[in-house]
């Protein structure tokens, strides 16, 4: 698998492809954009648990093997 950090950059680079905010992000998951804000944060977050890759893929219209690079 490639760094655990790279997931991030993907994602990232959707939301532009995607023309949104992470504002939208948020509320395509159902969160606040201030959770989706730490989820994107490399000093604090952790990689995310497997529902969280589903749940952000699925916003971001992209599957969980594109978002973790697979």
């Amino acid at each position: 698998m490639s760094n655990s950090g790279d997931w991030i950059d993907r994602a990232k680079d959707r939301i532009s492809e995607l023309g949104i905010t992470q504002a939208e992000v948020a509320k395509r998951m159902g969160c606040t954009k201030s959770w989706v804000t730490q989820l994107f944060d490399r000093e604090r977050a952790a990689y995310p648990r497997r529902e969280t890759l589903e749940t952000l893929s699925k916003a971001l219209e992209m599957t969980v093997d594109d978002l973790q690079g697979v």
